[in-house]
């Protein structure tokens, strides 16, 4: 194995055409690998996209289900309260809070235990093979968090609709 350091561009372009016709010989660029492995790389970054957006979209669908299911199984609770005078606003409120309180601390614990992990798996990677990955808070993680509190808001308002619009008289 010899390392050759040619002087420009077009001396490299001959040797490599040189090298080619060889068939004893086998002519490496660094940098010819490293832009297929990034290459490589970049398409198994729009993998883990196209799964993160489905397990986005699963999970979204899996809170506004426990929402929903969880408003409808405490009627009796809400036909009491509105029984001893709590309005249709109240109700309303109590349960877009509720839903509202849940998905903010489920997004603070996941962004929490996300970068505290993605910490612990950069430091050792790095220790390892000497890559450091940088994990700053970014631009697209800071919408990713905006669209999951809209999309949460959203979910929690439809039980809080239903449940405010429901007849207590078959609770009591």
């Amino acid at each position: 194995m010899i390392l050759v350091k040619p002087h420009g561009y077009g001396e490299a372009l001959r040797l490599y055409q040189h090298f080619q016709k060889e068939p004893r010989a086998q002519l490496v660029f660094p940098a010819q690998v490293v832009v297929r492995l990034f290459a490589m790389l970049g398409d198994g970054e729009k993998v883990l996209a196209v799964i993160g957006y489905t397990v986005f979209a699963m999970a979204f669908l899996l809170v506004a289900f426990s929402l929903y299911w969880s408003a409808l199984s405490r009627a009796r609770e809400r036909a009491v309260l509105r029984a001893l005078g709590a309005g249709r606003r109240d109700i309303f409120v109590i349960i877009l809070a509720e839903g509202l309180l849940l998905l903010t601390a489920g997004v603070s614990t996941g962004l929490l235990a996300g970068h505290a992990l993605f910490a612990v798996i950069a430091d050792t990677l790095q220790k390892k093979t000497a890559i450091a990955l940088a994990g700053p808070f970014s631009a697209a993680e800071f919408a990713t968090v905006v669209a999951i509190l809209f999309a949460g808001a959203a979910a929690s308002l439809i039980p809080a609709l239903h449940t405010a619009r429901e007849d207590i008289g078959a609770s009591l």
